[in-house]
C-alpha cells in the first residue's frame, strides 16, 4: 500500500481530507453510472473519466495535461491486485460486506 501511494501522498501539495471527499464524490457517480448500465466507453464515462483527471490533477497541485494524464495511467496500470483486497478487508473491519469497497467503482473509472 505504501508504494501504491508514492508519488501522491508524499507530494507537498495533496490534502487527504480534500482528496478523500473528491473520491467520495465520484465513486457515488460511477456507482450511479454503473447502476445505470453506463459502460467505462460511453459518453458518461468518458466524461466522468476527464472530470476525475482534472480533479485529480488539482488535488495534486498538477496540471490536467498529457504528463498528467499519462502518469495517471500509469499509475492505474500499476495496480497490484493486491490493494483491492485491501480495501475489501477495510469495509469488512467496518462491517460492512466486501462488496461496499470502492474497487469496481474505481476500475470503472479506469477502464
Amino acid at each position: 500500500m505504501r508504494s501504491n501511494a508514492e508519488g501522491v501522498w508524499d507530494s507537498d501539495a495533496f490534502d487527504p481530507q480534500a482528496f478523500q471527499q473528491a473520491s467520495e464524490k465520484f465513486i457515488g457517480k460511477a456507482s450511479q453510472a454503473i447502476s445505470e448500465g453506463f459502460e467505462p466507453t460511453s459518453e458518461t464515462g468518458k466524461a466522468l473519466a476527464w472530470e476525475w483527471l482534472e480533479t485529480s490533477a488539482g488535488l495534486l497541485g498538477r496540471k490536467p495535461d498529457a504528463d498528467f494524464r499519462k502518469w495517471l495511467c500509469d499509475r492505474y496500470a500499476q495496480h497490484d491486485p493486491r490493494g483491492s483486497r485491501y480495501w475489501e478487508l477495510v469495509t469488512i473491519m467496518k462491517g460492512q460486506k466486501p462488496q461496499a469497497s470502492p474497487n469496481r467503482e474505481w476500475l470503472w473509472i479506469a477502464d
